[in-house]
């Protein structure tokens, strides 16, 4: 192959690694736009304080990530305890695609992930739900708790809380944001808030 051929294929394959690139990021900039949030991985120190309190308060049932990304959290709870059923749901194709490539390099069978918006999928009171989303979407999550009547559910948060509800325990991470990891068992009651604020107060 001569020079000139040589230099051409480089150039097809940079410009080829430059638009599969850009596809990508297009990608998931259109569903962070549509979803509100991108998918940002937990830090290890968010991780180690989630499955502190998913052991501490979780009884039976699934454990779901309401919005997975790149699986960071979900990998490492489902690899730390087989024992339990770990699902996660995202939305963006890049980020989803990658989980599953890499859950089934993992091995993880207690461990599955689906592209569908979570918003659409009911809920079981006896599930767990382990949520790293934005502020707006934790009040859609929590309108849809109450909609669906998911009373005593177990919600854990990396972050943001769910507002009108009281944690049951919280982790303040030592780190340059002074992250918090929340635990609620989901109450529909706002009643209930309220009293417990006021006491709270007193």
């Amino acid at each position: 192959m001569n020079p000139g051929s040589v230099n051409m294929l480089r150039t097809i394959l940079e410009l080829g690694t430059i638009a599969i690139v850009c596809g990508v990021l297009i990608n998931i900039v259109w569903h962070s736009v549509r979803s509100g949030m991108t998918p940002t991985p937990s830090s290890s120190k968010a991780v180690r304080a989630v499955e502190k309190l998913l052991m501490a308060h979780h009884k039976s049932g699934g454990v779901i990530d309401p919005g997975s990304g790149w699986g960071t959290l979900l990998f490492a709870l489902a690899k730390a305890h087989p024992d339990i059923s770990f699902t996660g749901y995202e939305i963006s194709l890049f980020p989803f695609l990658w989980s599953r490539l890499r859950c089934r390099w993992l091995g993880l069978a207690n461990c599955r992930i689906i592209r569908q918006d979570v918003f659409t999928v009911p809920f079981k009171r006896e599930d767990t739900l382990v949520c790293y989303l934005s502020p707006e979407l934790m009040a859609k999550l929590r309108d849809k708790l109450m909609k669906e009547d998911c009373d005593g559910l177990l919600v854990i948060t990396n972050t943001f809380g769910i507002r009108r509800q009281t944690p049951i325990a919280e982790i303040r991470l030592k780190d340059a944001f002074n992250t918090r990891v929340y635990a609620y068992r989901f109450d529909p009651n706002p009643a209930i808030f309220q009293s417990n604020r006021r006491r709270h107060n007193q």
